[in-house]
């Protein structure tokens, strides 16, 4: 799944931007990868695909530095792409389902703000200058632009990521099982022994037979031999067959 959030990312990225200038796919190019972040089952996944996303957004949006840096700009992407796990990790926390009023509430504050992080730093002068900033995929819409006049072009990526987790919330909302973390599959039963087979009702075959063996108190899975038959009535034991045993008689003791 990791892979798919490194195309989640950069696939957007080449078609957003020039030369194909698809602007409008920015209001919701980011769902696919988002809905991954909160499939992931834990934090530390969420932080993988995160890392992942983001060096897929670096190759992609630095695709003409190739020629100058070569392999360099995939060590760049795998370098820098942890800039993306703390808006992984925001989507992961508050976007999954069972998302009640405040956590949407607090969805539309932080992960815009968490998508801000990167945008923020590789804009350092230092890091190449603002480059491929998400708002700027709007430079075609004046309507839009209007927002800049307020909060430059970090506003216009707000409104746009904005945009993006209310879809989030709506698909989660129809369709729980799209945006549920997925859960890892459990050790596979095996089938029941033969012998618990044959004992079931109706399970067919004979009864396993019981197993031989020192049992509790030294006894075996063999059956007891049958008992001697009784002598009959009004007849004396032999003196080479066993009687019963008897007890002693005591004659009552005389009062003085």
């Amino acid at each position: 799944m990791r892979w798919l959030s490194f195309l989640a990312s950069g696939v957007p990225v080449i078609l957003l931007f020039p030369a194909p200038s698809l602007s409008y796919l920015a209001w919701f190019a980011l769902v696919p990868g988002m809905v991954l972040f909160t499939r992931a089952a834990t934090t530390r996944e969420a932080v993988a695909r995160g890392w992942w996303f983001g060096a897929g957004y670096l190759i992609a949006m630095l695709y003409w530095m190739a020629p100058e840096i070569g392999p360099g700009l995939v060590l760049l992407g795998a370098v820098m792409g942890w800039m993306w796990s703390p808006f992984a990790v925001a989507v992961n926390q508050l976007l999954r389902p069972g998302v009640s009023w405040w956590r949407a509430a607090a969805a539309f504050v932080v992960v815009p703000s968490c998508w801000l992080i990167p945008e923020w730093m590789r804009s350092y002068q230092g890091l190449g200058g603002p480059w491929d900033l998400y708002g700027a995929s709007q430079w075609q819409h004046p309507a839009v632009l209007a927002l800049a006049a307020v909060g430059g072009v970090w506003l216009v990526s707000v409104a746009l990521v904005m945009a993006n987790v209310a879809l989030v919330l709506i698909v989660g909302a129809l369709r729980p099982d799209v945006v549920a973390p997925a859960t890892p599959a459990g050790p596979a039963r095996s089938p029941p022994a033969p012998a618990a087979r044959a004992g079931r009702p109706g399970g067919g075959g004979r009864a396993a037979p019981p197993a031989r063996g020192g049992g509790a108190g030294g006894t075996t899975g063999r059956p007891a031999p049958p008992a001697p038959p009784a002598p009959p009535a009004g007849s004396r034991p032999s003196p080479s067959s066993p009687g019963p045993a008897r007890l002693p008689s005591r004659s009552p003791r005389r009062s003085p």
